[in-house]
This record gives C-alpha cells, sequence and structure tokens, in this order.
C-alpha cells in the first residue's frame, strides 16, 4: 500500500493510503476515501485522540510517537 503522511494538530501525524483527504476544524478531522466515504472522525489533544466515527476503519494508534495510522488499503478492497 502506497501511504502519505498529513501533520496534524500538537505534533500528532496521520499515516494514510495516498487516495484518502483529510479535512480539519480547529482539532476535528475527518478522513475520507475516494468515494467520499467517511472513513473516520476524531478529535485530538495533546495526549489524547478521541474516535467519534471509525465503523468499519481499521487503525493503530501509538501515542508515544503521536501516530495515527489507518490500515484500510482499498486497492485490496475494491481490486485495482
Amino acid at each position: 500500500m502506497i501511504t502519505k503522511s498529513q501533520q496534524l494538530l500538537n505534533g500528532w501525524t496521520l499515516i494514510m493510503h495516498k487516495s484518502y483527504r483529510v479535512f480539519a476544524d480547529k482539532n476535528s478531522y475527518i478522513v475520507v476515501d475516494h468515494e467520499n466515504d467517511v472513513l473516520m472522525a476524531f478529535t485530538l489533544q495533546e495526549q489524547e485522540v478521541e474516535i467519534l466515527k471509525g465503523s468499519w476503519c481499521q487503525s493503530k494508534i501509538n501515542t508515544a510517537f503521536k501516530t495515527i495510522k489507518i490500515l484500510n488499503d482499498p486497492e485490496e478492497m475494491h481490486g485495482p
């Protein structure tokens, strides 16, 4: 899976598939896929992530390194 990184508030980094997009409003974020479906909605604080929506999104959060990684690969789900 080809990924990209997006810098977020308070030194956090989001790692996700290259086709996903991020929209932000202060400390609130949504991530959408290539079909404009919301993969994840979340808020960030200095040491805390609150997932507001993430129904089928697989992710890992590493608070020590302040990274959020979305594991879903749309190419595996839908084919090339």
